[in-house]
């Protein structure tokens, strides 16, 4: 599946720290992915592209460059987004988040690269309903 073995077999414990996770659910995993294809991906990462940095709201190139195209960076990137969407991923995050009944979403609504660049971290929620939309996971 490319989810390295001890994440599977360790899924509650990790289901464990995600649920009782504090200010805010969420799970640290080292090693999520099996060696080589963590790599991969990571090889493939694409450098920073002022294009793909342009803010919406101000206009001009900004410091976090957003790739949406994922399928066409790589083929580890086609297979990293095959793979979240496949019914086996979904279960493993179910049993790791106890959340049942996980859906896909095939447009990846949100998803893509984003690299900063400006030394800062950004961070954002979504706190918005996407009603427009069928699928969606809501924490």
């Amino acid at each position: 599946m490319r989810v390295s073995r001890p994440v599977i077999e360790d899924s509650g414990k990790y289901r464990d720290s995600f649920l009782h996770a504090t200010p805010f659910k969420h799970a640290v995993i080292d090693d999520f992915f099996e060696p080589d294809f963590a790599e991969r991906l990571l090889a493939d990462f694409p450098a920073f592209d002022p294009r793909l940095a342009r803010n919406e709201i101000y206009g001009g190139a900004w410091g976090k460059a957003v790739n949406t195209r994922i399928r066409l960076i790589s083929p580890a990137c086609e297979e990293v987004c095959e793979l979240i969407g496949s019914a086996g991923f979904l279960d493993l995050m179910s049993r790791l988040t106890g959340i049942p009944g996980l859906l896909p979403d095939p447009a990846l609504y949100g998803g893509g690269t984003h690299e900063i660049c400006t030394g800062r971290i950004w961070i954002h929620t979504w706190t918005s309903t996407m009603t427009s939309r069928k699928s969606c996971i809501a924490g």
